[in-house]
């Protein structure tokens, strides 16, 4: 449900509420009527001509996925022997609380600034939980089950802020320039709130594994002469990837390892060129034009250049 009020010609006031059901909530009496409410409000005031701030505050989740739920493998860690994973019906839905503050305003019908800031509050996020021993000579498919594992809501709560900052430029017609940037960060408040990731934790790999600083620059060309350009640059920060393995001898029986994924920046290029009154394309993208490959994840498949010629009507 949704309904838009006007106070006045410069306020407009957006309030609206979302309810959803999901069956596992109300057969294990997670939730009451296995409901999930998400609520939002919004105000827009026009502070003066062309020039916006917003006031929004609201609430989000995601509910368990049928793998957290049902999953049911079995992972070799020894010839003959490994680990069942099972999924618990029992998850609650992950949930946050945000509220934000921005700005967007227009300058002579060529800039447009915009600015965010924001906090949320984050809980029940669904994680790997715990490796817990199997009863001596429990087999499954001829093989030796050491012990039980599968995913749990993580305990700990978290609280993150963060801020954006955008423009968009077009210095002629046809040219369009967009600049973003971003920075997030995360503490954990389960008792006091610490942004320290030191330790191999599952907290500590909620906090390390995002990364703060993103930096995005778009520019595009759409020419007379039928042809359109694009060149866009996207810088990323550092991060501390945790990632869990099997251990039956660890306290938990799994053991959280950190891997450093270094900053890494991508460039892609596009050219392109229309005809028959632009109801045709053809055109060739490349990604990582400098072929500096990464990866974006500790166990990832290096990221190198990537060439591809499109083709497109329109009717």
């Amino acid at each position: 449900m949704q309904d838009e009020w006007e106070p006045s010609r410069r306020v407009t006031v957006t309030l609206s509420y979302r309810v959803d059901r999901h069956p596992l909530l109300a057969e294990q009496h997670i939730t009451p009527g296995g409901l999930i409410h998400s609520p939002r409000g919004t105000v827009v005031v026009e502070v003066a001509r062309d020039q916006f701030v917003r006031f929004s505050a609201g609430s989000a989740f995601r509910a368990p996925t049928f793998l957290e739920s049902y999953a049911n493998l079995f992972a070799p860690v020894a010839p003959g022997a490994g680990i069942r994973f099972l999924g618990d019906p029992a998850l609650r839905p992950e949930e946050m609380l945000q509220a934000e503050v921005g700005y967007k305003g227009s300058i002579r019908d060529r800039l447009t600034p915009e600015a965010v800031v924001y906090v949320e509050r984050v809980r029940n996020l669904i994680t790997d939980g715990a490796l817990q021993p199997a009863p001596p000579g429990t087999v499954s498919g001829g093989q030796t089950v050491l012990g039980f594992t599968g995913f749990e809501n993580e305990a700990n709560r978290f609280i993150g802020f963060g801020a954006e900052l955008g423009m968009r430029y077009q210095p002629a017609d046809g040219i369009d320039l967009n600049l973003n940037y971003s920075f997030e960060k995360l503490a954990n408040c389960t008792a006091s709130c610490t942004s320290d990731h030191t330790a191999a934790d599952q907290a500590s790999a909620a906090l390390a594994n995002t990364a703060q600083h993103k930096l995005n620059l778009v520019a595009t060309w759409r020419t007379r002469a039928n042809f359109d350009l694009g060149l866009d640059a996207h810088y990323v920060s550092s991060v501390t990837w945790f990632e869990k393995s099997f251990d039956p001898s660890a306290p938990a029986g799994v053991v959280l390892a950190p891997y450093a994924v270094p900053a890494y920046t991508l460039i892609n290029a596009r050219l392109g060129y229309r005809f028959i009154r632009d109801r045709f394309e053809g055109g060739m993208a490349i990604y990582n034009l400098l072929g500096d490959d990464h990866r974006e994840h500790p166990f990832a498949t290096p990221i190198g250049r990537r060439i591809l010629v499109s083709a497109s009507a329109s009717f």
